[in-house]
């Protein structure tokens, strides 16, 4: 097996559980200070490719790179970029018209403007692709002065189970999941969740994880399916086509911020 990512030829092993170890004196699933030199990697979004030759498979993935500065939004996918959890799901795998209204031009919007969408989901890492396909090139939206949206193509991080185990965990093993993926993230930064400007969920469990890791409250926005959203620190109502039209206020650009 060899992983191929920006030219560079790194071998993996692959272990009873299916994880794969890069190749080194220890198992490890991070590349080292070196590897990651020699990729010289771009800002942002980077193409890689994981290919298994001997059953010629050939998987595309992403790598980002991103600095101490970057500014992040997080946001759950079901229920809250769609109005509902197992509708949005389905829905959307039919390419039913589920999401919340002013969504995808909220968060088209926060990318010009310096920020990383983190896309959150409990949906198993079986669905990996249908997920990618569904936010980054299902979701369009058109307005009346001829202007186009799509969902920013930032990291998106699934659930790290099974079909079986994902559908039957309960609210507090999602809590779990989430607080661990999200920590795992911030300890990438040195300023920890102050990257953070905006969480997005639609769940008391998306509100919990979000508090576990240190996000302050006015930062947490919660939606529900009839898409009407309140602020919980401030206890606001808003919605994302509010936020949308005020986006230059809410998350203003980040070269403006740090001059």
């Amino acid at each position: 097996i060899l992983l191929i990512s920006c030219l560079l030829e790194i071998s993996v092993e692959l272990g009873e559980s299916g994880i794969a170890y890069i190749e080194g004196s220890e198992k490890t699933c991070k590349f080292t200070e070196s590897q990651l030199e020699q990729m010289k990697l771009k800002y942002g979004q980077n193409q890689a490719l994981l290919v298994i030759h001997d059953l010629d498979v050939r998987i595309p993935f992403s790598i980002f790179l991103y600095d101490q500065s970057t500014k992040v939004i997080l946001t759950d996918i079901d229920g809250t970029i769609t109005k509902s959890d197992f509708r949005g799901f389905v829905g959307g795998q039919l390419g039913l018209d589920v999401h919340h209204d002013g969504v995808i031009e909220l968060f088209h919007k926060v990318a010009p403007n310096g920020y990383v969408v983190i896309y959150l989901t409990a949906r198993p890492i079986a669905l990996d692709l249908q997920t990618r396909k569904y936010l980054f090139e299902d979701l369009f939206k058109s307005d009346n002065e001829g202007s186009s949206y799509r969902l920013p193509q930032h990291p998106l991080f699934l659930t790290p189970a099974v079909m079986s185990e994902a559908a039957f965990s309960g609210a507090q093993e999602h809590i779990r999941i989430k607080t661990a993926t999200l920590q795992n993230l911030m300890n990438l930064f040195k300023h920890k969740s102050s990257i953070v400007s905006g969480a997005y969920g639609n769940k008391e469990s998306d509100v919990e994880a979000y508090r576990n890791i240190g996000i302050p409250e006015e930062k947490i926005f919660i939606i529900d399916k009839r898409s009407q959203m309140i602020n919980i620190g401030i206890k606001q109502d808003t919605s994302y086509k509010k936020q949308a039209a005020d986006v230059d206020n809410m998350y203003p650009n980040t070269s403006s911020i740090l001059q």
